[in-house]
């Protein structure tokens, strides 16, 4: 049986087995990540094959100390930065380039009776992962990263800024603005489930 130590010790000496046991173990969680930040089947197929490549060339790195698994989601999370990055120069992306949805739950102020009707309507609506995962990868590139570093990754937006070369101010807008666009096309979702049940 593998081990999580086997593994590890198998894999720093380059073994097939274990560089095969270690990508069975971790490639679906490692696979619903990647789905998170590219939208595009062949990108996330891309993305995932060069994470596992950095794990097995790097994996002397690990010392030890820590959740071996957090380690690689690091891995993960870092190849998708690396990889944004890289889009982000090719296609010159600018926040200002996406129109300001209209609708949307203003989180700063005081709930009133319309907003707490959208919020029900979103809340009951019952989407399934893949439906709000689809939400998600409909954001434009910089909002949906940012959305998933502070969302799923818990990053605050001093590391988000540092991670992406951007200014503190730019992180909180675009995840502002990313909230308002997934709670639009939600919206739109809600619209479509119920005229489809009708």
């Amino acid at each position: 049986m593998w081990t999580e130590e086997r593994i590890i010790a198998g894999c720093r000496k380059f073994e097939k087995g274990a560089q095969k046991a270690l990508y069975e173990k971790h490639v679906a969680s490692f696979r619903a990540i990647c789905k998170r930040y590219a939208s595009d089947v062949d990108v996330v197929n891309d993305l995932l094959h060069d994470c596992f490549i950095k794990m097995f060339i790097n994996i002397n790195q690990y010392s030890g100390i820590g959740s071996f698994e957090g380690w690689l989601k690091r891995i993960v999370i870092n190849t998708a930065i690396s990889r944004w990055k890289a889009n982000k120069i090719n296609t010159q992306y600018n926040i200002d380039d996406v129109e300001e949805p209209v609708a949307y739950i203003d989180e700063s102020a005081n709930p009133d009776e319309e907003n707490n009707d959208i919020r029900a309507t979103i809340t009951n609506a019952d989407f399934t992962r893949e439906e709000i995962l689809h939400a998600v990868n409909q954001l434009p590139d910089g909002f949906r990263m940012v959305f998933n570093l502070y969302v799923f990754e818990n990053y605050k937006h001093k590391e988000i800024a540092e991670e992406l070369n951007i200014d503190i101010n730019t992180s909180k807008s675009q995840l502002s603005r990313a909230r308002k666009l997934l709670q639009k096309k939600l919206m739109e979702l809600c619209k479509n489930k119920i005229i489809l049940d009708k």
